[in-house]
């Protein structure tokens, strides 16, 4: 079977302590929730933060399979040092480290430049041909692909602090140490980050 991994927003401070105090201008943070029914059905709109966190439960979904030509990008410095911050923190979990893909980047900035514009963080869209993940990563031209997964995270510093931040996610710390998710891609378009992940099915 195929499965699907999602992470979603929630605002939370980015803080070093379990204060639980809110400050005004904490970044938002994301948080697991499931997006789609076992049996199918519809992504939610995307929406601002939540105020609680929902527990995880990955999806079974076909991965994408359509290819898409390839787009060529240029990955901007940051977007390279969040994908070593990635690593740097696999490295310390004992993991493989993730391989970098293209594809994988093009969805993650094209998400990135969509929650921007519409000033929104989640994992739908308001054009309904994007609104899941696995559609998203088919538009892009990544797959055949057995497992896939996202996290989204807004108003961070940079690369080091948004890590922290989803490290101190329990949902997001699973997807980013999760032994299975070989492939992955950073993306940030003003204050608005996306991190996609796969692992290519066998040939």
């Amino acid at each position: 079977m195929r499965r699907r991994l999602l992470a979603t927003a929630l605002a939370l401070p980015l803080c070093g302590c379990a204060s639980g105090l809110t400050l005004p201008d904490a970044p938002e943070l994301p948080s697991p929730r499931r997006l789609l029914s076992r049996g199918g059905g519809t992504a939610s709109s995307p929406r601002p933060a939540s105020p609680t966190p929902r527990a995880a439960a990955p999806d079974v979904r076909p991965a994408p399979v359509e290819p898409a030509p390839s787009v060529p990008m240029e990955v901007t410095p940051e977007d390279r040092r969040t994908f070593e911050e990635a690593n740097r923190v696999r490295a310390q979990w004992g993991l493989r480290a993730f391989r970098w893909n293209d594809r994988l980047y093009a969805a993650a900035k094209a998400h990135s430049e969509e929650q921007e514009r519409f000033d929104y963080m989640g994992h739908g869209s308001p054009d309904p041909a994007r609104d899941d993940l696995g559609d998203r990563l088919r538009i892009a031209g990544y797959g055949p692909a057995s497992m896939w997964a996202e996290v989204v995270a807004r108003g961070y510093a940079g690369p080091a602090s948004v890590m922290a931040g989803w490290m101190n996610s329990k949902g997001h710390r699973k997807i980013l140490t999760d032994p299975r998710l070989e492939e992955a891609a950073f993306a940030r378009v003003g204050t608005s980050f996306t991190g996609n992940f796969g692992t290519p099915s066998a040939r």
